[in-house]
């Protein structure tokens, strides 16, 4: 079903009824399968870490020779969907307390393909990775609720998001990578993709 169907599902309002007052981080995709099956759902987006709990990452784009990325990095594919990259490679970095960005960006700078992505970081101390390429990637910025919602279609989000004045639109340039820490969510530190 499509994405406005889903969320008038009885199914999806009990699942938001059931949502405990410290979570942190909901986040959904509409997929595009390139690769993989959609009825795996592993394939589907957003993709969770098992190594890793807390990491979630939705990709928009596509890596076309993503084995031979899996093979250079010496890491494990384990499903089809070429976004699985991106997730392999924020586990690559995830330390005790925080992931390496530095590090996690030079990896995919390696990686030829389309790409806007985020990456939520929940555990320990809360971090939200954006990565925006060459495809697009819009952020909504509640600054009294403290949320963050994303889309890459500026007027989907726009659509979303209620009470437009009490929220900030930013569109995240080509090949800029923005880090948001849960801790200082005013202020994002951009960097080069």
């Amino acid at each position: 079903m499509s994405a406005h169907q889903f969320l008038e599902t009885d199914a999806y309002r009990r699942f938001c009824a059931r949502l405990a007052p410290e979570t942190t981080v909901l986040m959904g995709h509409t997929r595009w399968p390139t690769q993989g099956s959609h009825l795996e759902n592993q394939n589907n987006q957003p993709l969770a870490s098992a190594r890793a709990p807390g990491l979630l990452v939705t990709h928009n784009g596509n890596f076309p020779d993503v084995d031979r990325y899996f093979a250079r990095f010496g890491l494990a594919q384990e499903w089809e969907v070429d976004s699985e990259l991106l997730l392999r490679l924020a586990e690559r970095h995830l330390g005790p307390t925080a992931i390496d960005v530095p590090a996690f960006l030079r990896d995919v700078a390696c990686c030829a393909g389309q790409l806007a992505a985020v990456l939520a970081i929940s555990a320990p101390r809360g971090t939200v990775v954006l990565l925006r390429r060459d495809r697009p990637l819009h952020v909504a910025w509640h600054p009294t609720r403290r949320l963050l919602a994303y889309a890459s279609e500026l007027a989907i989000l726009e659509q979303a998001v209620p009470a437009k004045s009490t929220w900030q639109f930013h569109s995240l340039p080509a090949e800029t990578a923005w880090v948001i820490s849960c801790a200082e969510p005013s202020s994002p530190m951009v960097r080069p993709l």
